[in-house]
């Protein structure tokens, strides 16, 4: 609840600096066109495992358990910043390249499975977890936007961006009343250590909007995001008897094997909504400088 207190007070903040932009813009004659917009955005992430080769299925065949990491569809949200790039170098760009950063709050979600793989005919399950992995990132993108028709504007963008990951995750079945504990028979322990605290992703995203005079922006995109190198090392161990000995079972071994760890990816998938508020109409040209001198030259 705290997070999403901090990220709408981020989100309201932001608005009003935009707000207090735009007015004093109102009270000057500056010519230049480059204008700050704000917008939110949000929506479900789907994990992905593209350009992702890391093993989230291992049998320890040796023991006959078998670990699975899955990621789960979760969510993310935030608010937007958009710089026009209205003048570079002395070129006119008119509309068509933005600045894009904000700040957002995303919170992926894993499930655990063990099994008894003994039997060849049917897995046996033995612990089912699950547990969330949360992040806060500031993008940096650039955005090209191309008008598909009088209110229709389709986007493209590509950037990095900084993502910063607070804490660890650390789940098991001690945690429980009545689960076992560390070095009982069925005793279950998930650790997940970020890679670094601050990551740099790779992102892209493609989407569009439509623009109307009075009532903003409305958008729909989807985009692609990937920590560099990786998000987070996931170790499993599981407390399995046999005989008279009870002993910890990794992914990669067991006993007094290393227990090298499982590679979290944290690549998603996101499908978003986006609105922005509508700026205001003397910053913005209602047609774009390229399209004005495209026309001037059709009609020559």
């Amino acid at each position: 609840m705290s997070r999403f207190l901090i990220i709408t007070g981020l989100c309201v903040l932001l608005s009003g600096v935009n707000a207090l932009g735009q007015k004093k813009k109102e009270k000057s004659e500056v010519s230049d066109k480059n204008f700050v917009s704000f917008g939110i955005e949000g929506g479900p992430i789907i994990p992905t495992t593209l350009f992702n080769r890391s093993n989230t299925r291992i049998e320890n065949l040796t023991e006959n358990i078998k670990f699975t990491l899955d990621p789960l569809v979760s969510y993310r949200f935030g608010g937007a910043l958009r710089f026009d790039i209205y003048n570079f170098k002395k070129m006119q760009l008119g509309n068509m390249f933005t600045l894009n950063t904000g700040i957002y709050y995303t919170q992926r979600a894993f499930r655990v499975k063990v099994d008894d793989i003994s039997d060849p005919v049917q897995d046996v399950n033995l612990v089912s977890d699950r547990f969330r992995f949360t992040s806060y990132e500031i993008p940096l993108m650039l955005q090209l936007h191309l008008q598909a028709s009088e209110r229709i504007w389709v986007n493209f963008a590509v950037g990095s961006g900084v993502e910063f990951f607070p804490s660890q995750v650390y789940t098991t079945t001690a945690d429980s009343e009545d689960g076992p504990k560390q070095g009982e028979e069925g005793f279950y322990l998930q650790y997940s250590a970020r890679k670094f605290l601050i990551l740099p992703p790779l992102k892209a995203s493609f989407g569009a909007e439509f623009r109307t005079e009075k009532s903003g922006y409305f958008g729909l995109g989807v985009s692609i995001s990937r920590p560099m190198p990786y998000m987070a090392d996931t170790f499993l161990e599981y407390y399995k008897k046999s005989g008279n000995e009870i002993y910890a079972v990794y992914p990669y071994g067991s006993k007094a094997d290393e227990n090298i760890p499982v590679r979290n990816q944290g690549m998603f998938l996101s499908v978003e909504l986006r609105y922005f508020f509508q700026p205001s109409r003397h910053e913005r040209e209602k047609v774009p400088s390229y399209i004005r001198d495209r026309n001037r030259l059709k009609n020559k």
